[in-house]
């Protein structure tokens, strides 16, 4: 490979790998006591930051904004968790047994910060093959007759 293939690689790579970075900087210095933050960055991302950096050379948009729709996901799988939480712990009685008394102080940031971004992801991909279509009508798929 050219050695200007190589860096664009690299920087496509760095860029998308960013807002991971900055992310996981600012949890550790200010909101390392705040649950979906902190538990992403232990549990590095799940992953996510491997699917990014090995996307980024073929499709940089789509990595770019896996990147930013995983901050946006974070935020709001926070801001709604919270809600959620605070509103189940609000509707405990004294009658409720334990186990109930238990699922009431769950937190479920990380299933919608997934939601978020299984379903941001989905959208997206669904309007670059729209519009790729739009662009080239005449490409023709075995399904169309």
């Amino acid at each position: 490979m050219k050695q200007s293939v190589l860096k664009t690689y690299l920087y496509r790579i760095v860029i998308s790998l960013m807002p991971f970075v900055v992310l996981s900087v600012m949890t550790k210095v200010f909101f390392n006591d705040v649950y979906l933050p902190e538990w992403l960055v232990r549990h590095s991302y799940c992953g996510l930051w491997i699917v990014v950096m090995m996307i980024a050379p073929l499709h940089f948009r789509l990595s770019l904004f896996i990147s930013l729709v995983n901050a946006a996901s974070m935020i709001l799988g926070q801001m709604i968790g919270d809600a959620m939480q605070s509103y189940n712990i609000a509707k405990i009685t004294p009658d409720m047994s334990a186990e109930m008394q238990a699922q009431m102080h769950n937190h479920y940031g990380f299933v919608i910060w997934a939601g978020c971004l299984a379903v941001s992801v989905m959208l997206y991909l669904l309007w670059f093959h729209i519009r790729k279509r739009r662009q080239n009508p005449t490409n023709e798929t075995i399904f169309r007759k």
